[in-house]
């Protein structure tokens, strides 16, 4: 068998097996999920509580400008 032929026997092996996940890509697939729920499940949460907050009209214009200013590359 020519060194070639050993080459290309293997780089077909790591082909076929490159697009599949193993034990160590699940588990980190499910950490991550994992922490995406309870990041949002937090959000959700501290949502709630904040319910009976109000934002005044000044509040609400000075967000406005720091969105607006974001956008345009103004705070740079």
């Amino acid at each position: 068998m020519a060194p070639s032929d050993d080459r290309s026997s293997t780089t077909t092996a790591n082909r076929a097996t490159s697009g599949r996940l193993r034990r160590g890509g699940w588990a980190a697939i499910v950490v991550l999920a994992a922490l995406l729920a309870a990041a949002i499940g937090y959000a959700i949460h501290v949502w709630n509580q904040l319910s009976g907050v109000a934002v005044s009209g000044q509040g609400w214009f000075a967000m406005a400008l720091v969105f607006y200013s974001s956008r345009k590359n103004y705070d740079q």
